[in-house]
């Protein structure tokens, strides 16, 4: 199975960790007793670096490893321990190894997911929101200039100047005049929002997995441009978490309450935490405690399989999918939240 996600080399460190874990002490690679951290510290390091200057051949003693037990570990890995390593990415277990392997104890609590829910997981690029576009700009992108008939007049060629006035006119008024072509890479200016998502009983089994992979969509779409979303769950409804890594996205997944959930109070928490506009994650029925949504205030309903709402949406800011709704369409949702939200003072 994890062979199946496709990590790169550098990336794979985080398996190591994982696989490892599972396996007996050691005696050999126990520190000394009495030793203190400080201590074992420095005798690692020196121990690396003179293994890194002493001549390669040198005698190397062979790790004992049990190479059965390890295999046998490695094939006991189950979807919930792939979809975390889905949750955290190559490019975070690049970068800290050990993650993997210090966030595993969630794997329990994680919820089942869709075979196509799984593959968007692991595609954090999806969506037409993520994707840089080819746009005309007034504004010069260095080593890319072109020519086009199409732009304000600040981009008109100076030759074209040079025509006669009627002319010119005729030309602009028939689109005709050529610009100055800038291709450069755009992408939509976006802010924060404080995402409040049911971790309540209605929303167990499809619908959780619906609203925790768009928060988690989103939350991903946001950290590509620089942004840090906040997070009010039903657990703890009077706190709004900044979710700026891992560990704070992680919550996304693994935040479960047994009480009823109470959209006012996190919305209340949302409103006095944040002047930024909010997203409210729930079941059709939670909606029934949401105010009217607006742009400020917009709003995602789903159900449970079979138990559709009877009525669609009376506002275009109360957007209802199906627990079965496809990647492109979540997708597409995620980048018209972001956009509206983007519009609000």
């Amino acid at each position: 199975r994890l062979r199946e996600l496709h990590w790169p080399t550098s990336a794979r460190a985080a398996f190591a960790a994982l696989l490892y874990a599972t396996q007996p002490d050691q005696p050999d690679y126990q520190p000394p007793t009495g030793s203190n951290p400080r201590e074992q510290t420095a005798a690692l390091t020196t121990a690396f670096t003179t293994a890194l200057h002493s001549s390669p051949h040198g005698r190397v003693a062979r790790a004992s490893t049990n190479i059965t037990a390890l295999t046998t570990s490695a094939r006991e890995i189950n979807p919930a321990t792939v979809t975390l390593c889905q949750i955290i990415g190559p490019d975070a277990a690049r970068l800290d190894p050990m993650l993997l392997l210090r966030l595993s104890h969630h794997v329990s609590a994680l919820p089942g997911l869709t075979p196509q829910q799984q593959a968007l997981l692991a595609d954090t690029r999806a969506g037409e929101s993520r994707r840089r576009s080819d746009a005309t700009s007034s504004t010069r992108a260095p080593g890319n200039v072109g020519v086009t008939r199409h732009g304000p007049l600040s981009t008109v060629l100076l030759t074209e100047h040079a025509l006669p006035k009627d002319l010119f006119r005729f030309r602009y008024a028939s689109g005709q005049l050529l610009h100055r072509h800038y291709p450069a890479s755009t992408a939509p200016r976006l802010r924060p929002v404080t995402v409040v998502l049911d971790t309540t009983p209605p929303t167990y089994g499809a619908p959780e997995g619906v609203l925790r992979l768009l928060a988690h969509l989103l939350t991903r779409r946001l950290w590509e441009a620089g942004r840090h979303p906040l997070l009010v769950t039903m657990d703890m409804p009077t706190v709004a978490r900044p979710v700026a890594g891992t560990d704070e996205l992680l919550v996304v997944w693994v935040s479960r309450t047994l009480h009823p959930p109470d959209i006012p109070t996190a919305l209340h928490t949302a409103t006095t935490y944040s002047r930024h506009p909010t997203l409210t994650l729930t079941t059709h029925y939670g909606a029934s405690a949401h105010p009217a949504a607006s742009a400020r205030h917009q709003l995602v309903t789903t159900h449970q399989p079979g138990h559709p709402p009877r009525c669609a949406p009376s506002s275009p800011h109360h957007r209802h999918v199906a627990p079965d709704v496809d990647g492109a369409h979540l997708a597409e949702l995620v980048a018209e939240v972001l956009t509206t939200a983007a519009r609000q003072p």
